[in-house]
This record gives structure tokens, C-alpha cells and sequence, in this order.
């Protein structure tokens, strides 16, 4: 019988774990038109699975490796193994899954989001947002109107990111940052935790700080 597998056994797994457990299939209606197995999996057991060798999964229960019959979401905070993983593994679907206590409002349908997201609880999605593949947006975070994250970029707890900002694939941002207006982040940069962000960001830099700048190794 298929199941639903969170790929991961660390704190992420665990949250997405948790709201996986209080969803309900109306709660996940606004991100997609689910088919009928995806409700099918909400209601049945959920497993764990990790390329990391580890005795049980946050749960107590053993490991579980996904098959092309069962239904995954990637609970990984690395972007890079997020890709990989989701772009590697056959599974039936990739599913989303929208904490119920995250905010929601009539203009939800207006988002358009790919497969294999996950919105944390307590976080904002605002009008006209754009959900790439593999996106997560971790407890607490903002994400105004217009954005646009691409493919498996990260946005951290408490992070927020302003109307009209742009996310490369595959980016991070760090916890507390704050990117302001129509700012463009390239895609594998990373924002460190608590930067502000006032200009665009080029592909495959690191940059801290308030303002925040290019941090440029000491060695």
C-alpha cells in the first residue's frame, strides 16, 4: 500500500512531520488540485527516510526507503541535496504540505506552486507569489506579494522578503534576514542570518551584514 515518506530525519522532518499530522485535505486545496491518491496519503501512515544511516526515524519507527508506488516530500534543509534527491528518485508524487496555522487568505488561489513545497506554520504567502519546485518556507517566514522564489530555493525562520523580490534556484536565506523591494537574489547565493538586503545579489555569492555586502574570505 503506498505511504507518504518525508526524506529526512532532522529537526525540518520533525516540522514537516508535525504539520503533515494536523493537515486536513482542505488545507492543501489553494496549492494544487489534489488527486485522489494524494488524499488518500494524508489519511495514511507516514514514514521516514534518510541516506544517512541512523538507527529510527524522529518518530520511533524504522527507516523506510520510497518506492515508485508511494507518495514524498523532501524535509532537507541543503538545497543541493533537495535537487538531487527530487530529481533522482522515482516516486508517485511529490506533494506539498501547508501548515495549518500558517496564514491564509481568499487571495490564496492566486499562488502558483510547483511540486514538493513545504510552508512552515505561522508563515505568510501573499498574493501573486510564485512557489518553484522543492521551495521551503521555514516557521515564521514573510513572503510578500509578487515574489517569486525558483527551484528549491530556502527561506529561513523569520526571514522576510518584501514585495517583488526574486530568489534564484537553489538560494538561501538565512533566519531574521530581510529582502527589501524588487531586490533579485542569483540563484545558489546565500544571505547570511539577519542581513538586509538593499541591492541584487549575484549568482553563487555569500553576503552578511546590515547592509549587507559580499563576504570575502580572510585566508
Amino acid at each position: 500500500m503506498p505511504v507518504s515518506v518525508i526524506i529526512g530525519c532532522g529537526g525540518l522532518a520533525r516540522e514537516v512531520y508535525e504539520s503533515i499530522e494536523a493537515m486536513t485535505y482542505a488545507s492543501t486545496e489553494f496549492l494544487r488540485e489534489p488527486p485522489e491518491e494524494l488524499a488518500a496519503v494524508l489519511a495514511s501512515s507516514i514514514r521516514f527516510w534518510s541516506e544517512i544511516p541512523t538507527d529510527a526515524a524522529p518518530d520511533g519507527q524504522p527507516l523506510y526507503r520510497p518506492t515508485q508506488d508511494d507518495d514524498a516530500i523532501v524535509a532537507i534543509g541543503d538545497t543541493r541535496t533537495r535537487k538531487r534527491i527530487m530529481e533522482t528518485l522515482p516516486v508517485a508524487t511529490w506533494f506539498c504540505v501547508y501548515d495549518q496555522e500558517a496564514t491564509r487568505r481568499e487571495t490564496d488561489r492566486e499562488r502558483m506552486v510547483a511540486v514538493g513545497c513545504y510552508v512552515g506554520a505561522s508563515a505568510v504567502v501573499g498574493p501573486n507569489v510564485y512557489l518553484g519546485r522543492g521551495v521551503v518556507i521555514d516557521v515564521g517566514a514573510t513572503v510578500a506579494h509578487d515574489c517569486v522564489l525558483f527551484d528549491y530555493s530556502h527561506v529561513c525562520p523569520q526571514a522576510n522578503l518584501c514585495g517583488g523580490v526574486e530568489i534564484g534556484e537553489g538560494s538561501f536565506v538565512g533566519a531574521s534576514a530581510v529582502v527589501l523591494p524588487k531586490v533579485k537574489i542569483g540563484a545558489w547565493a546565500t544571505i547570511g542570518a539577519g542581513a538586509v538586503v538593499t541591492k541584487n545579489v549575484p549568482p553563487g555569492e555569500t553576503w552578511v551584514g546590515n547592509p549587507a555586502r559580499l563576504m570575502v574570505p580572510r585566508w
